[in-house]
């Protein structure tokens, strides 16, 4: 009961813990890279 207390962090690499808005850039500079590559094919 104790961890479903705690809040969710997702780890990258399991091992620096991210923070949601940290998490939310990532995957938009992710998806704009890819756009990116996209258009240029």
């Amino acid at each position: 009961m104790a961890r479903a207390a705690r809040p969710l962090r997702p780890a990258a690499g399991l091992v620096v813990p991210l923070s949601l808005d940290t998490f939310i850039k990532i995957i938009k500079s992710s998806y704009t890279f890819y756009a990116v590559l996209r258009q240029t094919k």
